[in-house]
Formats: C-alpha cells, structure tokens, sequence
C-alpha cells in the first residue's frame, strides 16, 4: 500500500478530496447532497501543453483529448477536468453517452477499474482552461481495467 506524504495545512475533507480512488461525479453528489451535470466544453485531436504530469510515457498514443466542468445547481462550478484517451477507448466507454461522466458510463457498462493518482498538488488553473487563473488544488491521475489502461485524467477543484 502506498501512503502519501500529507500537507499539514490540507483540511480533511481537501485530503480526501485529493486522494480519495473512487469517482469525482459520485464523491460531489454525496458532499453535496445534489445531483451533479457534466458540460463537455471541448473533445479534439489537439493536445494542450500545460499538463500536470509527464502523460506520454502513459498513453503516448493518445487521440483524444476531452475537457468537462462538473457542477450542479447550488455551488456552480466545481471542477475543471480534462482526460486523455485512445480513440478505442474512448469509444468503449463514452459511445452513446458523451454528455455523461466517465466515471457513470463505467459503472453503467460495468466495467470494473482501479486509479492510481500520480500527483495532487496547489497549483494553478491552467491557461488553456480559459477559466480565470488562480490557485486550486488538483490532481492526476489514470484508470485501469485490471492492467489495461483506460486513461489519464487531471482534475481542478473550483469549490
């Protein structure tokens, strides 16, 4: 088991927020009591080049880069992510459903996963997110089906 060396000036819930290795959507709806909506603001073939972590030595056949903001009715926006796909991937998990969040369409193709977080640090918004910069706490990770990875993702908290 890997344990994480903790900011002591984190708060619990900015802990497991940051580490916690299950659905983000889920993990919102639960704190939140409230339905979250997924806004898919962009789906390209065109990388940005302000990520978090070193993602090609990962999925350096890549394709498909999609940028979503989760929010729901009372908070607003609550976090910017984007994830990194092949297309067959992407096709497996989001046919049909590309207005869903990942993290549903898994759980409703039942496709069983794991995370593993790569970094969770204060950072700040990137430039390409086209949101006003400032600092948030952010993580990256990837999702497998046992040894297969699926794809990388960053997220950015924005409550």
């Amino acid at each position: 088991m890997q344990y994480h060396q903790f900011d002591k000036n984190l708060s619990p819930l900015q802990r497991l927020t940051l580490f916690h290795d299950g659905s983000m959507t889920k993990f919102l709806e639960l704190y939140f009591a409230e339905n979250v909506q997924t806004e898919v603001i962009k789906e390209s073939s065109q990388f940005d080049d302000d990520y978090l972590y070193d993602w090609k030595q990962f999925i350096p056949d890549a394709q498909i880069q999609r940028e979503v903001i989760l929010k729901n009715q009372s908070q607003g926006n609550l976090i910017y992510a984007r994830s990194l796909w092949t297309k067959l991937n992407y096709d497996k998990i989001m046919q049909g459903n590309k207005n869903t969040a990942i993290g549903k369409n898994l759980e409703k193709k039942q496709i069983s996963q794991r995370r593993q977080i790569l970094i969770a640090c204060q950072t700040k918004l990137p430039k390409s997110s086209n949101l006003p910069i400032r600092d948030v706490l952010s993580r990256a990770y990837l999702i497998y089906q046992e040894d297969d990875l699926l794809m990388y993702i960053e997220e950015y908290m924005l409550f």
